[in-house]
């Protein structure tokens, strides 16, 4: 599995190498995966749930995802794991690939004005 952008409902946000999808359910608390499609590049894995079991409200994830297409209307709970779609060669085919760097660090940018 490839390294992924953790961001949790306190604000910790950690880069992980996440070896499988026992490792993504984990961060997630053992929640349903519910895939949110952002662009060609990245996406997101959050606990399809997580509403329902009444998750503390993400803000710094939220505000990610409405940067990259989520609706103003919707927000995240829980922790949310950012992934990248791209394999070394640039092209999208189908696997989780390490959420590129450049996301990362306008992501860590972005944070510092929250």
């Amino acid at each position: 599995m490839p390294k992924a952008l953790i961001i949790y409902p306190n604000g910790t946000t950690t880069l992980e190498n996440l070896k499988d999808f026992d490792a993504v359910k984990a961060a997630l608390e053992d929640g349903y995966l519910e895939l949110i499609n952002f662009n060609n590049k990245i996406f997101a894995y959050i606990d399809e749930d997580g509403k329902r079991k009444g998750l503390e409200v993400n803000q710094p994830a939220t505000k990610f995802a409405h940067l990259h297409g989520l609706p103003k209307r919707d927000y995240i709970v829980g922790t949310m794991v950012v992934m990248g779609w791209l394999n070394e060669h640039g092209r999208r085919d189908g696997d989780e690939h390490d959420v590129p760097q450049e996301i990362v660090d306008a992501y860590l940018e972005f944070y510092k004005t929250l």
